[in-house]
This record gives C-alpha cells, structure tokens and sequence, in this order.
C-alpha cells in the first residue's frame, strides 16, 4: 500500500463515486479521488492551523514584572504590577528596574503606561 501525497489546497468539491464509474485505485484512480481531495483539505486546514497559532504566539504577553524589573522591546510585550496588566506606550525600549512603579517609571496616561484590562476599575 503506498500513501497519497498531500498538498496544501482548499478543495471545493468532494467527488462522489458513481454507479457507472469503474472502481479502479491508483494515484488518480475513481476509487481515490474524494481520498485525495479530503486528505488536501485536511492538510490546508492543519497548515492554516499553524499559522494562526503562530499569529497569536506574537501577541501581547505578560511574562515580565514591575517587581523583577525588565526590557520591554515594543508595545506587544505587557508587564505587570500587582494583578494590573499594562503596557507601554512611549518611546522603546523602555527599562523598568526591578521594584518600580508605574506612578515612578513615567506615569499613566498618553506616551506613557496604559491599562490593557478592566481590573482597575473593579
């Protein structure tokens, strides 16, 4: 038995073997055709998958703290303070020393530090 190459393509149709069709295998056999389109679809479907993973992987994360200081490198990158997430909106990179404040490190507001969740007002 051999496998079916895939590629990454959306098919629009999946074929339906007839009645009047001879069944016969092989790479482009009747009998494979729906196989191989589901089997493209399952591939461009994974590799959209990975994409999107990889799109949301860059995204905003919170990994850094006022309290252990750090390097923010661009406004994607969020720090906390306490269970407060924000981020930075000023000119980068922007060095936060290790137990800092967002009042002491260039305040809240425009060019400055920025909220990113609701938590404050709770």
């Amino acid at each position: 038995m051999t496998r079916l190459p895939e590629s990454s393509s959306w098919e629009e149709e999946i074929e339906l073997i007839s009645r009047s069709e001879r069944v016969a295998g092989g790479l482009d056999g009747p009998a494979n055709r729906p196989l191989k389109s589901l089997a493209n679809r399952t591939r461009y479907l994974k590799d959209q998958a990975d994409t999107a993973d990889e799109s949301i992987a860059e995204k905003v994360s919170a990994v850094k703290t006022f309290a252990e200081g750090a390097t923010l490198e661009s406004p994607r990158e969020e720090i906390l303070f306490d269970s407060y997430r924000l981020v930075w909106t000023g000119e980068f990179p922007k060095t936060v020393l290790a137990g800092s404040t967002p009042q002491g490190t260039g305040g809240i507001g425009a060019g400055c530090w920025a909220y990113t969740s609701d938590a404050v007002i709770r």
